[in-house]
């Protein structure tokens, strides 16, 4: 009986890009429920149809940074006390534009206040 040649390995990385590109091609093939867009992970989210037409709303609508005014370099992100348990089932009420420098800095801003409720539990 003949030997069976081995197939090549792949890197982890390259398996993560085929599971990446499956699960994209499955979300545009197939209706995604608020329940489900709930449950996935928050980057697979950020691929959907749903955030890309709420994304689209948003920047049309402020068309400019909200805090700043520029009109460079924007992208939408949920306001400040969001309530994460609603991701799936927001409006463009629950998003702003923000350019990138103020993007950063109320990321930043998130974080220490995060970080500070930490230490006081």
């Amino acid at each position: 009986m003949a030997k069976r040649k081995a197939k090549p390995k792949r890197s982890a990385e390259s398996r993560r890009n085929e599971r990446r590109q499956y699960l994209l091609k499955w979300l545009e093939e197939n209706v995604v429920t608020p329940h489900l867009l709930h449950d996935m992970p928050y980057w697979h989210f950020l691929s959907t149809t749903h955030w890309a037409r709420l994304r689209e709303a948003t920047l049309e609508r402020d068309g400019a940074c909200t805090n700043c005014g520029a009109t460079e370099d924007l992208k939408a992100v949920h306001v400040p006390g969001f309530d994460w348990g609603r991701r799936g089932h927001e409006t463009v009420d629950d998003l702003r534009c923000l350019c990138a420098a103020c993007g950063k800095a109320a990321h930043d801003e998130a974080a220490e206040e995060a970080d500070a409720e930490d230490e006081r539990s």
